[in-house]
């Protein structure tokens, strides 16, 4: 009893102290907000390039990028050697894949109709809860 208390107890401290660091961040690109919640430890870089931009969240342990521009093939993760776990696809607008390829796993969003992929690679099954729980969060919204 003591072990599954100490269990339960530890999973709470670490799911409050997590919560307790997430910061918003927003990017807007044209008529479109990007809002992400993600820890305050990592180090975002900016890449403008002709069409849009690329935002890179770095972790100690991986990153997540964000495309956003009207010239970008998807899906953007190769699909040579992959192993895709799952595809959803709800009809052109969104379209979210999650799979494995020889660097680890990976997630790519792609919100098709407003030319923005959001995605993480290369990261470790036991960090898949971390990324997850970030790309998760994202809300995509229309500027009036």
């Amino acid at each position: 009893m003591n072990k599954l208390f100490a269990t339960v107890f530890s999973i709470l401290i670490y799911s409050v102290s997590y919560a307790q660091e997430l910061i918003s961040d927003t990017i807007v690109v044209n008529d479109t907000r990007i809002i992400l919640k993600h820890p305050q430890n990592c180090v975002v870089q900016d890449f403008p390039y002709e069409e849009g931009t690329i935002k890179t969240l770095n972790f100690k342990n991986g990153n997540i990028s964000i495309f956003c521009g009207t010239m970008v093939k998807l899906p953007l993760v190769s699909t040579k050697e992959i192993k895709i776990d799952s595809e959803f696809k709800l009809f052109n607008d969104v379209r979210i894949i999650r799979g494995v390829h020889k660097w680890g796993h990976f997630r790519e969003d792609d919100f098709i109709k407003y030319g923005i992929s959001i995605l993480y690679q290369s990261v470790s099954e036991e960090e898949v809860p971390f990324y997850e729980n970030i790309l998760n969060s994202a809300i995509i919204e229309k500027i009036k």
